[in-house]
């Protein structure tokens, strides 16, 4: 029995034993386990934070409308819309109102509200801006391959260009110590993720977009009696309007000379009333531009010293509307005057012409021999110096016989345009490739495609004239540049059919973009952690 005892003993002590060494076992598992994950999530850590580029520019970031977008593509628009608006800002603003609408410099957007109603930040507002642009391209980009659209050669063309000008700005910026690489140019432009394979996917979904937007709108046709009935329709707004006006503003009332607010108020308000009979008695004794220049410059010699600093040349639909029925009277003939009352004083009109833009576009080539600089500042009585005035004589001397070398070997070569066009390289200081201008217009009239150009007057009067002939070439001075060396180059469309054209593709086109499908609204992914919008 004793023996039996003692051999269960001997078992039980055993399986104690091969216990405590199992669980031993277990934990030194436990512990290696978590060793392993512990240095896998740290290898994974700096693999995130070494890839973290490759990352961005993989990871879903944003989907709009079926089309998903990295962080790295989602910075370009980001950072690409930062750079529009603040450009727009400061060309359109002084630079003391610019500041006041646009984010600090050197401070996170994500710090700075910019709506203090809603208490939204710049960051918000770029991120939205940013989503919007890329809805309306997603927009056209949907119903491009929806239709098959394909871009045309010179569309491929046109979007190699833009991205060789990316990259020649990034080699220029490399050049003038301003960034080391060229990849860091495009990442301090557009993100730190960026490099030339996303811009080069980026152009490509915008560049289908916007050609196959433009490749609808010039699909358009019109006839001419429909380009006819719509413009006469719509004269009054698209005509050009022009006419001499001069506000006559109160003498200012000096708040010294009076005991009383009220005394000074009713003073100011007697002074203004005096405007309607002095404007009445110039409106009633002017006859001619001549005697409108002459009554100006007699109401304000300094203000009105410029002959054209009175004359106004407007398109109906963008006419003061105090003024436009007036103008706008089929009645209305050279000469007529009338006065307006205004806030701040009252104003004459003389009536010039109205012009129904029934003209043809011009185009021409020139060799430009500019003027060199003379600035009055640099003189001690400025412009009315006679050192100033010697100096711009004799510069003005010097633009005038290489306008007359360059002429005499016009006419040597046989005057031809092709004699011109070699004469450039040696001559002139016009940038413009061949010196050729084409689609010249009396107006600077806006097209949704863009602005069509227009001249100075002592040009525009040679260009312009009805007896002008392909082929005439003359040398002109004008007192902006210098001297002109001017070739005729041809004639274009009548100037009223383009703009009736413009407008009936702008509104068809408008009414064929209004129609396609909406997009989904944007929706965020965990990749937007990612991008670099702050």
């Amino acid at each position: 029995m004793s023996g039996l005892f003692d051999n269960r003993n001997d078992g039980k002590a055993r399986r104690e034993e091969r216990s405590k060494k199992e669980q031993t076992s277990k934990r030194k598992h436990s512990r290696l386990t978590v060793t392993v994950v512990v240095v896998l999530l740290v290898v994974f850590i700096g693999a995130i934070t070494i890839n973290s580029n490759f990352i961005r520019r993989s990871a879903t970031a944003i989907t709009i409308g079926g089309r998903a977008f990295t962080a790295a593509e989602f910075d370009y628009f980001y950072n690409f819309g930062i750079s529009e608006y603040t450009g727009f800002i400061n060309e359109q603003m002084p630079p003391e109102f610019a500041s006041a609408m646009l984010p600090v410099r050197g401070q996170l957007l994500s710090d700075q509200i910019q709506d203090p109603e809603t208490g939204a930040t710049w960051a918000d507002f770029f991120r939205e801006r940013a989503e919007t642009s890329i809805s309306q391209l997603v927009s056209l980009y949907n119903a491009a391959n929806a239709s098959g659209f394909v871009m045309s050669e010179e569309d491929i063309v046109a979007m190699e260009e833009a991205i060789d000008m990316q990259l020649m700005q990034a080699d220029w910026a490399v050049m003038n110590g301003h960034v080391r690489t060229p990849a860091e140019y495009l990442q301090l432009m557009y993100g730190s993720s960026m490099n030339e394979a996303v811009l080069r996917d980026i152009f490509q979904f915008i560049f289908t977009a916007i050609s196959y937007r433009d490749n609808v709108r010039e699909s358009f046709t019109y006839t001419q009696a429909e380009l006819e009935a719509f413009y006469l329709e719509n004269s009054n707004q698209l005509d050009v309007f022009r006419y001499r006006i001069l506000l006559v503003t109160p003498e200012v009332q000096n708040p010294m000379d009076f005991e009383t607010g009220d005394e000074l108020y009713a003073a100011q308000e007697t002074a203004l009333e005096e405007t309607v009979a002095l404007a009445q008695l110039f409106a009633d004794t002017i006859t001619s531009e001549e005697a409108f220049i002459e009554v100006a410059r007699g109401f304000d010699e300094v203000l009105f010293s410029d002959p054209r600093s009175t004359l106004a040349m407007v398109q109906g639909e963008a006419l003061d509307p105090t003024f436009a029925d007036w103008l706008t009277d089929g009645a209305r003939v050279y000469g007529d005057t009338m006065t307006f009352e205004a806030v701040n004083g009252t104003h004459v009109l003389f009536f010039v012409d109205r012009d129904d833009n029934n003209y043809h576009l011009t185009s021409m080539r020139q060799i430009l021999l500019m003027r060199e600089n003379v600035f009055p500042e640099d003189f001690p009585e400025g412009e009315d110096d006679p050192g100033f005035i010697a100096e711009m004589a004799r510069v003005d001397q010097v633009a005038r016989e290489r306008g007359l070398a360059a002429l005499a070997a016009l006419e040597a070569g046989g005057g031809t345009e092709a004699r011109l066009i070699e004469l450039m390289e040696e001559h002139s200081d016009d940038h413009v490739p061949g010196g050729l201008y084409e689609n010249i217009a009396m107006f600077p009239y806006e097209s949704e495609t863009g602005r069509l150009m227009t001249i100075v007057p002592e040009l525009e009067e040679w260009l312009f004239d009805e007896s002008r002939q392909i082929g005439d070439f003359e040398l002109i001075r004008t007192e902006a540049f210098g001297y002109h060396l001017m070739f005729f180059a041809g004639r274009g469309e009548i100037f009223r059919d383009f703009i009736a054209d413009d407008r009936m593709r702008t509104n068809d086109h408008r009414d064929w973009s209004d129609a396609l499908p909406e997009v989904e609204a944007p929706r965020r992914h965990w990749g937007f952690i990612l991008t670099t919008t702050n």
